[in-house]
C-alpha cells in the first residue's frame, strides 16, 4: 500500500466482523479473500478451524441428503453395530433417516438392502426435515471435514481431469469447454463423488491378500449389486458415478505405477529397494501381473479417504510416504466393483438380474422406447423426470437403463453425463457424442 493512501474499508471492520465475513462467504470466495488481503490472511490464521467448519457448512448444505447417507454407511462399518455389541452402543452414529438396526443385525442383504430404500424413500420425498442444521453438532463437524478434507479435493480433481479430455476431443471448441462451471455441473460432479463413497461403504467385500480370498461374505453378488444400484439411482446418475469411478481408477494407476517405481530392482529410488523380495505385496502391482487390476478394484473400494491420502503424498514427491501407504492399504477384491469389464454394471450381470426377477418397469419402457427428452437441468430429480442432455441425444430422446459395458468408456474421461445442456451445444459435445456413442444398442 503507497503511503498516505487509506486501508480498503474491508480491512478497517472490527475483528469480529472480519471473522463473520470469512465464515458467511462461500468457502472459495472466502480463500480468495483470505489470499488477497494480509489482514484477513492474519485472521484466518487465528481463527483456522472455526473459518474452516463455517465455509464447510454451507458448502454441505446442498448435499445433506449424500453427506448423511455417507456418514451412516461409514459409521456402521466403524462402529460395532455387527458384532455382538450390536449398533445400540453407539447412538450418535445413526440419524431419523437411517435408523439404528435391532443389536442381532449383521451387516447382510438384508440390511443393506433396507439401507437402499431408506435412501431412495428420502430422495423421492425430498423431505425437508434432512436441514444440514439439524444433525448433532458431533455429526456435523465429522460430514464437514471429510467433505473439505475428502469430497471437494476429489471433485476438483475431476473437473479439471474432465474438462481437460472434453477439450482435447477434435470437435470441442476449447473456449467454451472451460468456461466456469454451474451450479448443476458442480452439483453433479459432487454428488457422484459421494455417491462413489456410498457404494464403497455398502458394497465393498475386499480382502487383505490373494490368499484370504473368499465367497463374498455379505451375500452380495453383482447381479445384486447391480440391483440396488438401480434401486438407489436413476440410469444417468450410475453413469455419473462411473464417470467417478473411471477417474479414479486412472489416479489409483498413476498411484501404483509410482509405488512400483519406487520399489522396482532396476530403477529403485530407495537404498533398501534392491533387497525387496520377490514375494513384496508391491511386486503384485507391476503392470506386468495380473494380479494388479483385483488389487486397483479392491484398494479403490477402501472409499476417498485413502484416496486423498496417497493423492496428497504422490502430488507433494513424498514417494516413501507414498510407498508406505499403498503397502500397507492395499486389499483384494474378489468379485468385482463397479468396473465395466468385470463388475455389476457388465452385460452378463444385467442378464443374470433380468433371469432373476424378469423384466422391471425400467426395462419395458426400454423396450418399449418410450419417449424422454431432454427437459431441462434441474436438479434434484427426485421422480427422473430431468436427464442431462447428452443422455438424450445417445438414446435418441427415447428411454433407456442401459449402463455400464454398453457405453463406450471413452465417454466417461471427459464426464459427458455432468454437463449442462449449454457446455454440451456451445462447446462441441453434441458432435462428440454422435461420434462416440454411434452404434450403442440399448
Amino acid at each position: 500500500m503507497a503511503s498516505g493512501e487509506s486501508p480498503p474499508v474491508l480491512e478497517t471492520l472490527p475483528s469480529e466482523i472480519r471473522l463473520d465475513i470469512l465464515c458467511i462467504l462461500p468457502y472459495d470466495s472466502s480463500q480468495a479473500l483470505i489470499m488477497a488481503s494480509p489482514v484477513y490472511f492474519k485472521t484466518a490464521l487465528e481463527y483456522r478451524d472455526l473459518i474452516r467448519r463455517q465455509n464447510g457448512a454451507a458448502s454441505v448444505e446442498a448435499f445433506t441428503l449424500e453427506a448423511e447417507a455417507v456418514y451412516c454407511a461409514r459409521r456402521m462399518r466403524l462402529s460395532e453395530a455387527y458384532t455382538q455389541d450390536g449398533p445400540d452402543s453407539d447412538p450418535g452414529y445413526y440419524t431419523e433417516s437411517y435408523p439404528p438396526m435391532h443389536a442381532s443385525s449383521h451387516y447382510t442383504m438384508e440390511t443393506i438392502s433396507r439401507f437402499a430404500v431408506s435412501y431412495m424413500r428420502d430422495r423421492k420425498s425430498n423431505r425437508k426435515v434432512l436441514s444440514f442444521a439439524s444433525h448433532t453438532g458431533e455429526q456435523r463437524r465429522q460430514m464437514v471435514d471429510f467433505h473439505m478434507s475428502t469430497i471437494m479435493p476429489i471433485a476438483r480433481r475431476f473437473t479439471q481431469s474432465a474438462l481437460k479430455n472434453f477439450a482435447g476431443q477434435p470437435e470441442a471448441q476449447s473456449s467454451f469447454v472451460h468456461e466456469p462451471i454451474t451450479t448443476t455441473e458442480e452439483y453433479r460432479i459432487v454428488r457422484a463423488v459421494y455417491r462413489f463413497e456410498l457404494c464403497c461403504q455398502l458394497f465393498d467385500d475386499r480382502a487383505p491378500d490373494l490368499e484370504v480370498v473368499a465367497r463374498n461374505k455379505h451375500g452380495i453378488d453383482l447381479a445384486t449389486m447391480l440391483q440396488l444400484l438401480h434401486t438407489m439411482f436413476h440410469p444417468w446418475e450410475v453413469e455419473e458415478i462411473l464417470c467417478i469411478n473411471g477417474f479414479l481408477e486412472i489416479k489409483y494407476n498413476d498411484i501404483f505405477d509410482v509405488a512400483t517405481w519406487d520399489f522396482d530392482r532396476n530403477k529403485p529410488k530407495f537404498g533398501y529397494a534392491p533387497n525387496m523380495s520377490c514375494t513384496d505385496p508391491l511386486s503384485r502391482l507391476s503392470r506386468h501381473s495380473y494380479h494388479r487390476d483385483y488389487y486397483l478394484c479392491g484398494t479403490l473400494t477402501r472409499g476417498l479417504g485413502l484416496l486423498q491420502r496417497a493423492l496428497s503424498a504422490m502430488e507433494q514427491n513424498h514417494d516413501q510416504q507414498l510407498v508406505e501407504i499403498i503397502k500397507n492399504e492395499m486389499r483384494i477384491e474378489p468379485i468385482g466393483f463397479l468396473g465395466t469389464y468385470s463388475g455389476a454394471v457388465t452385460e452378463i450381470c444385467k442378464n443374470a438380474l433380468r433371469a432373476r426377477r424378469g423384466l422391471s418397469e425400467q426395462d419395458l419402457k426400454r423396450e418399449r422406447r418410450d419417449p424422454f427428452p431432454f427437459r431441462g437441468d434441474i436438479i434434484p430429480d427426485p421422480n427422473a423426470e430431468f436427464p442431462p442432455l447428452a443422455w438424450t441425444i445417445i438414446w435418441k430422446d427415447t428411454y433407456s437403463n442401459v449402463v455400464g459395458d454398453a457405453i463406450p468408456y471413452r465417454m466417461r474421461y471427459w464426464g459427458y453425463v455432468m454437463w449442462d445442456a449449454e457446455r454440451i451445444t456451445k462447446a462441441g459435445g453434441k458432435e462428440i457424442l454422435q461420434r462416440q456413442s454411434r452404434g450403442i444398442r440399448g
